[in-house]
């Protein structure tokens, strides 16, 4: 099994939280809200894994 970059790891976790939280706010909310949730904590993910791998590579 290769290594799986910071980025991809936390884009993942991201995505994951994105459904966890979006199910939660679904409940309260209509179904436009889960999937900018789900597609804003993916983006969140992968940009703060961004800066991770930057920061381990300097």
């Amino acid at each position: 099994m290769r290594k799986i970059s910071n980025k991809m790891a936390a884009a993942l976790l991201g995505f994951v939280s994105g459904i966890i939280v979006g199910e939660i706010m679904y409940y309260f909310t209509d179904e436009s809200i889960f999937f900018l949730i789900v597609v804003f904590m993916t983006i969140m993910g992968w940009v703060i894994g961004g800066e991770v791998d930057l920061k381990e590579k300097t």
